[in-house]
């Protein structure tokens, strides 16, 4: 008898605009920004540009299965290893949580109430 696993269907119907979103509001809700680059900036560029208190990195979000960097990705990614600056491949919910573990969650009614970009 063959078992059926539904958190991997789940798993799977999840794409990368899920997860970036998820992404962009769990660091709005620690009082960080997680601003949208534009591709057409650099090849390779990373998605995200998130900044959190005392913190600043680059961030790639992958779709759960089968997410992978590109080519030029692989290779922005050796140029942010050799400039040492912080960047992060993120594939799943629980990767971002990982990530924001070090950020408690705010309590600024303001954030939530209006969704502020940047509540800082």
């Amino acid at each position: 008898m063959k078992k059926s696993n539904k958190n991997v269907h789940k798993i799977r119907e999840i794409g990368k605009g899920g997860i970036e979103d998820y992404l962009r509001k769990e660091v709005i809700k620690r009082g960080g920004f997680c601003i949208k680059q534009n591709p057409n900036w650099h090849t390779g560029i990373y998605d995200r540009l998130v900044g959190l208190p005392g913190f600043l990195c680059l961030v790639e979000t992958k779709r759960p299965v089968g997410g992978r960097l590109r080519l030029s990705q692989r290779t922005f990614k050796k140029s942010l290893q050799k400039l040492n600056i912080p960047h992060y491949e993120l594939h799943t919910f629980e990767m971002i949580d990982e990530f924001l573990k070090p950020y408690p969650l705010r309590e600024s009614h303001e954030t939530a109430k209006h969704g502020a970009r940047f509540p800082l």
